[in-house]
Parts: C-alpha cells; sequence; structure tokens
C-alpha cells in the first residue's frame, strides 16, 4: 500500500469518526446550547422565581412532605404542622421549631398548644398572642381541651389546670371534666393544597437548568458524561480544523501537480 493510500484511508477515517461523534452528541450540544443561554439571562426569564411542580423532579430532590404531619380538628377547621411550618387550613401561620400538641376553639380563637406555651390565633389566622411558661402556663403540657364549663383546659405533667379568659390565671383542678384535643388525618383537599404549597416553592427552575447544564441532574455519573460531552466536542473542534488543514494541503498539492 502506497504512502498516498495510507493517508487517504486515514483522512477518510478521521471523516468517519468526525461525522458519528457529531450526531452522536448533536442532541447533548443543542441541550448544552440552550441551557446556557437561559442560564446567561436568568433574570430577563425569571429562572430564580418560577418553581418547579414536576412529582419526578421534586422526588428526585428530595423535596417531600414530612412523615410525621399532625393534624387536629378544631371545629370547622383544621390545624397541622409540616416540619417547622404551622398551618391553619390551608394557610402558613407561623414557623415554629417544637411539635403541636393538640388545639381548640375557645372564644371564637384558635388556641394550639406546645410544651411548654400556648398560641393564640384568630379563627383567620392571625396569630393574637404567644403565652409561655413567663405569663404563668404550667410547664410540661401534655394536652389541651375544653371542659364541661367551657373552660380551656391543660393536662401538664403536675396535674390539670384551666385558666381564665385572659389566660393570666391558672388553677390547678382535680374534678374537671375535659375533652382532649386529638390527633386525626387531614381531609384529602386540605392535605393536597398544603403538599402542593410545601412542595411548590422548592425548587425552582434556574436550580434544575443549573443542574441539567452541568450534568448533576444526573448525580455524579451525569456530570462525568457532561466532562464527556465536552471531551468529544473538543475533539470535534481539533478533529475539524485538522481536516480542514489537510484539504487544504491536498489542494496546494494538486494545483502543484497540475
Amino acid at each position: 500500500m502506497t504512502r498516498h493510500k495510507k493517508h487517504g484511508i486515514k483522512l477518510r477515517s478521521m471523516y468517519q469518526w468526525h461525522r458519528y461523534i457529531g450526531i452522536t452528541i448533536a442532541v447533548f450540544i443543542i441541550m448544552l446550547a440552550i441551557t446556557g443561554i437561559l442560564l446567561n439571562h436568568t433574570e430577563d426569564f425569571k429562572l430564580d422565581e418560577k418553581y418547579v411542580q414536576s412529582e419526578w423532579l421534586l422526588n428526585h430532590y428530595g423535596i417531600s412532605a414530612p412523615t410525621n404531619v399532625k393534624s387536629f380538628t378544631v371545629k370547622k377547621y383544621w390545624v397541622s404542622q409540616w416540619g417547622n411550618q404551622l398551618y391553619l387550613d390551608s394557610r402558613v401561620v407561623a414557623e415554629i421549631e417544637n411539635d403541636i400538641l393538640g388545639a381548640v376553639l375557645y372564644q371564637d380563637m384558635v388556641i394550639i398548644a406546645q410544651n411548654d406555651q400556648l398560641y393564640i390565633f384568630t379563627t383567620s389566622g392571625e396569630l393574637i398572642e404567644r403565652v409561655a411558661g413567663s405569663e404563668g402556663v404550667p410547664s410540661g403540657i401534655e394536652a389541651i381541651g375544653i371542659t364541661d364549663k367551657k373552660e380551656l383546659a391543660v393536662r401538664a405533667a403536675t396535674g390539670i389546670f384551666t385558666t381564665n379568659q385572659d389566660f393570666l390565671f391558672w388553677n390547678k383542678t382535680t374534678n374537671a371534666i375535659s375533652i382532649w384535643s386529638d390527633s386525626t388525618s387531614l381531609p384529602h383537599p386540605i392535605y393536597k393544597s398544603i403538599l402542593q404549597q410545601y412542595r411548590g416553592k422548592g425548587l425552582t427552575l434556574e436550580r434544575v437548568m443549573l443542574d441539567l447544564h452541568s450534568g448533576r441532574l444526573l448525580q455524579q455519573g451525569g456530570v462525568y458524561f457532561i466532562d464527556l460531552v465536552a471531551v468529544l466536542m473538543i475533539f470535534l473542534a481539533s478533529s475539524g480544523f485538522w481536516l480542514w488543514a489537510m484539504r487544504k494541503i491536498k489542494r496546494k498539492k494538486t494545483k502543484k501537480e497540475h
């Protein structure tokens, strides 16, 4: 085989590799270009203000509902705790740290109990007051309820206590008949509404675009794959330049021969 023939085979082989690799990664090059343009104009497209609602993506990022949602029925209202968010029906009314132990409707107010304090809300969800141990609330609250005399009562570590309408005086009692607030499951429409809110603002479109562009959407394997695409893009650019140079050299030689 002559040197010219070997050179022709080598050139043709490079053309084939260049073509096959270009076709293979074309889709990913387009994806990188589109995500790059979008990320370059994040503010124009408001990607950081748009939130992903896809169940698959939210699950993929681990943005799911807490497994221990606590909920209590308060007449026609519902009180629930999702992580550190406190809801009255479908509205967030407070950010809290400790678990809620119960909720009751008292004097047209929603009273929510924690271990060492009470939250007092209007039925529309406005916080009226937070009453803690410094205001005389018994420590070690275990439950909250309403007595047969329509008094607010709490069951604490040291006994059962009732209070006046201003929550200023707490009296220990041994004979109060109380109905204690007990947890129950949220109605499905309210649960679904809160779930959408809870997950709806956890993942921005900008974050997804960044992870798609870098490959992190598919974790470490995706990063390595994007690295491979980048290497192949370098090969395409280099081989394209090499093929152009070889063709130019070949044309010069052909002209000289003629």
